[in-house]
């Protein structure tokens, strides 16, 4: 099966994910970010455990990126075949923050009432 990636975008044309990995100094993170994304691609929803898990009691799934010291996480959710990611933050704390999952399921619902068909 061919998964494909997709990028949210507000209305007002803001993509929180490009802009996320755009503000990032470090290359070798970056490389590293975009290189997990095309993994993600390439599995889709059978990417899992250490790169990939779905939350609970939710739709939505975090992809995972350690790098140096820190942890990343990138947020997102299926529709069909493709992959739509919606938000991307350094992970601070043992788990996922529900301010973070709020916003991604916020975003998740502004893509259904755009998109979805």
């Amino acid at each position: 099966m061919d998964w494909y990636i997709e990028f949210y975008e507000t209305e007002s044309g803001h993509c929180p994910v490009v802009e996320f990995i755009e503000r990032l100094t470090d290359e070798k993170l970056k490389t590293k970010l975009l290189a997990r994304i095309g993994f993600l691609e390439e599995k889709g929803i059978y990417l899992s455990k250490p790169h990939a898990k779905k939350l609970t009691n939710t739709d939505i799934w975090e992809l995972k990126i350690k790098h140096k010291r820190n942890e990343y996480r990138i947020l997102y959710f299926f529709s069909g075949v493709k992959v739509i990611l919606v938000h991307a933050f350094m992970k601070k704390r043992q788990k996922v923050p529900k301010r973070e999952i709020e916003l991604a399921e916020k975003r998740k619902r502004d893509w259904e009432r755009r998109f979805k068909k």
